[in-house]
């Protein structure tokens, strides 16, 4: 017996040393390996934050130089009060910025105050005198509280440089462009330049520092010998840990190369902070040494338990819940929480069909897996849970804080999204999403089969929309469901019963005596005898479907009949501009079978125009400019509607050879023009008519307008206050053969 107690004791102690060696082991091991994975997912994380830091100032680059090449078109003298009041017209978008232009000898002139200063000596005014676009701080920048970016580009007239034009753009503006967060906020970001010095950001471990090797230097030791300046001239991302001497803390540093200026991104994040956010991990393995000791059986017959009950409880690809068990923990959670308000969220990947086929579907399974995995670590953190309710569609519970709070959160889950894809994912992933908030007093909080309904209607109306975007659940979306099933519904039938009217608005030529010159191909949906549908009711369901394609056709060919008409009765026919949706844009017969309807009624097709609006025309410049010229060919014309409307406005007149520009009736909803709208338009005027382009008014009602514009030289006005949209069919066509006098 008192072997038989030695030898158990002995087996014990044995047991007991063999497993607190292996536990020893592992918990050196897996540091070795937490610190070796914070240092991997500290460059990853850094790395979005680069890329948007250097698009942001490329992008100000390329504002700089499209300012620079109008200035040098425009005609006037450089420097001219006429230029400074055109930069004025460009910063009312941004008011930190300030333009300056400087002439050859480097006196230069601000566009905010007309201030006077000589650039003559600084490194920018020199290599843009030179021709070269150039990005920088200011010499001696370190006496200035908030410094400035520098931006310039040279103004060049007959490929000579006759000017430069600098931007001031404050740095502290650039704050927003990245997260100066990471780990959960554990952890910050900044910027510095090559010798160090700080341009933005500020770091609770530097202090009053402001030069980051002078803190290396003297607060921390370091494991790598290379000193972090040989960093720098080696352009390396590097990433160590450094210890402080005074605080003893010890803290991980990323240092990364940015493509411009000479600067640098630099990540730092305190190492006891860092396992923070890994405690998780020395739960489990504490749980797991404790399972151990306490009984190999008890734990395989639980997990042989677990098992089977994963089966109906576990989602087969994710590993998460599935929705019959997401349901039950819904309720137990709403229940649990009477008071709090509650967030049920639907996403899935949009196109994500294309994936699997362009791709492979191991692929696919990948993606869906590390959403699964980012959604898990977002629920985790606020006590949320989440399932997947189909192939890529998944469906989170999270406490409802305020709106800030969810578009953090869905920020978050971007962000974990691409550090688990891994650095080499660079695809375009959106994720559309709808979205239902329940509040305390609802009374059907508990009814969960109710709320999926009401999010899966959010997420059907984001999924007819393009880009990220998140669709609240409100009673008028089943209304306008409804609605769109009913004009589905009597779609063929109205095509069949020549339901959709064409309706002409004139266009009036007030440089040429008032006389009707064009018009605009407008879509009515008369039914039932004398029922009338508006087309911004019925025209957003035509192109969810594809229908459009059909009715856009439809009225170009009304619109060929029409002119047909009209020469049949000796009238010299108008143009007539038709919309068409940029779902023509994938069709690469369109011209081919506009040129066979035309051909058909015999109509010469100069008379007939293809509008789209410049959206439309901003998406794919290349395919445009190809559409563009097989409609030229075919003596078509090509009007911009809308312009003026978005920020790519004069990059579309440099790239695009346009015939008509229709500025956006935006401009003209006060009955009295505003002075700053004024310069606008004169100059979209002025630039279209040196372009060889017609300008046409959109949305004229007031004759005060007519005399503005007359003016400013526009060449066309259609509105209402010469001639509402009329039918097609009862039109006079008296009215284009006549000077019209209001």
């Amino acid at each position: 017996m008192k072997k038989k107690t030695i030898f158990v004791i002995s087996l014990t102690v044995i047991l007991v040393t063999f497993l607190l060696a292996v536990f020893v082991q592992f918990n050196n091991q897996l540091k070795d390996q937490l610190n070796s994975h914070i240092k991997d997912h500290l460059e990853e994380i850094v790395k979005p934050n680069v890329v948007s830091f250097n698009m942001q100032i490329k992008e100000q680059i390329k504002r700089v130089n499209a300012i620079s090449r109008v200035l040098g078109e425009d005609g006037y003298e450089i420097g001219s009060q006429e230029q400074i009041d055109f930069l004025k017209v460009v910063i009312d978008d941004n008011i930190y910025e300030d333009y300056i232009i400087a002439l050859p000898d480097g006196v230069a002139i601000s566009c905010t105050d007309n201030s006077i200063e000589n650039v003559s000596d600084k490194t920018y005014f020199e290599k843009s005198l030179q021709g070269e676009s150039y990005v920088t701080l200011p010499e001696h920048y370190e006496n200035i509280i908030d410094p400035v970016i520098m931006l310039s580009a040279p103004i060049t007239r007959n490929d000579m440089v006759v000017g430069v034009l600098i931007c001031k753009y404050p740095s502290t503006e650039l704050d927003s462009i990245f997260n100066t967060k990471l780990l959960y906020n554990l952890g910050e970001i900044y910027v510095v330049d090559k010798d160090g010095d700080k341009i933005i950001g500020h770091s609770e471990y530097t202090g009053d520092t402001t030069n980051l090797f002078e803190f290396l230097s003297q607060e921390c030791s370091t494991d790598k010998s290379d000193s972090f300046d040989k960093w720098i001239l080696n352009n390396e991302t590097k990433t160590a840990m450094i210890v402080m001497n005074k605080t003893k803390k010890a803290i991980f540093l990323t240092y990364t190369k940015l493509d411009y200026g000479d600067w640098y991104m630099v990540a730092m994040v305190d190492e006891k902070e860092a396992y923070k956010s890994f405690d998780n991990i020395f739960n489990e393995q504490q749980k797991y040494i404790g399972m151990i000791s306490g009984g190999v059986i008890v734990y395989l017959i639980i997990l042989l338990a677990l098992t089977f009950s994963d089966v109906r409880n576990v989602d087969r690809l994710t590993g998460g819940l599935t929705l019959r068990m997401f349901k039950y923990k819904a309720v137990k959670e709403l229940k649990k929480n009477s008071s709090k308000a509650y967030v049920f969220v639907k996403i899935d990947i949009r196109n994500f069909k294309l994936i699997n086929r362009i791709y492979s579907y191991d692929y696919g399974d990948q993606v869906i897996k590390n959403i699964a995995k980012s959604l898990e670590v977002t629920a985790k953190k606020e006590n949320g849970i989440f399932c997947r309710v189909a192939i890529d569609e998944f469906i989170i519970l999270l406490p409802f804080k305020s709106r800030e709070y969810l578009d953090e959160e869905r920020n978050h889950f971007i962000e974990l999204f691409s550090v688990f894809m891994g650095e080499e994912f660079n695809k375009v992933i959106t994720f559309p999403t709808g979205q239902f908030i329940v509040y305390k007093d609802d009374p059907e909080r508990l009814d969960i089969d109710g709320i999926i309904e009401k999010v899966n209607f959010a997420h059907r109306e984001a999924k007819k929309r393009s880009g990220d975007i998140i669709i609240d659940y409100v009673e008028d979306l089943e209304n306008k469901e409804i609605l769109a099933k009913s004009i589905e519904d009597r779609m063929n039938s109205a095509m069949e019963n020549d339901e959709f009217k064409l309706y002409l608005q004139p266009k009036v030529d007030i440089l040429n005596h008032n006389v009707v010159s064009g018009a605009e191909a407008l879509i009515r949906w008369e039914y039932d005898g004398n029922s009338f549908m508006y087309p911004n009711d019925f025209i957003p369901i035509l192109e969810s479907n594809g229908y459009i394609v059909k009715t856009d056709m439809l009225m170009f060919e009304k619109s060929v009949k029409f002119l047909r008409n009209m020469i049949d009765n000796n009238l010299k026919p108008i143009r007539i501009s038709v919309n068409f949706s940029r779902i023509h844009l994938a069709n690469k017969h369109f011209v081919e079978e506009l040129c066979k309807i035309a051909d058909k009624y015999a109509v010469p097709h100069e008379y007939l125009e293809v509008e789209l609006t410049e959206s439309v025309l901003s998406d794919n410049v290349m395919k445009i400019q190809e559409l563009i010229s097989e409609l030229h060919r075919n003596k078509f014309t090509l009007a911009i509607d809308d312009f003026g409307s978005g920020y790519s406005s004069l990059s579309l007149l440099k790239d695009i050879e346009v015939d008509v520009v229709k500025i956006d009736k935006e401009f003209f909803v006060q009955s009295k023009i505003p002075n700053r709208s004024k310069i606008v338009i004169e100059n979209i005027i002025t630039m279209s008519n040196d372009l060889n382009a017609l300008t046409v008014a959109e949305g004229i009602e007031i004759g005060e307008q007519v005399e503005i514009l007359r003016d400013l030289n526009c060449d066309m006005i259609q509105g209402y206050y010469f001639f509402r949209p009329m039918n097609a069919d009862k039109i006079d066509l008296e009215i284009f053969n006549k000077e019209y006098t209001k």
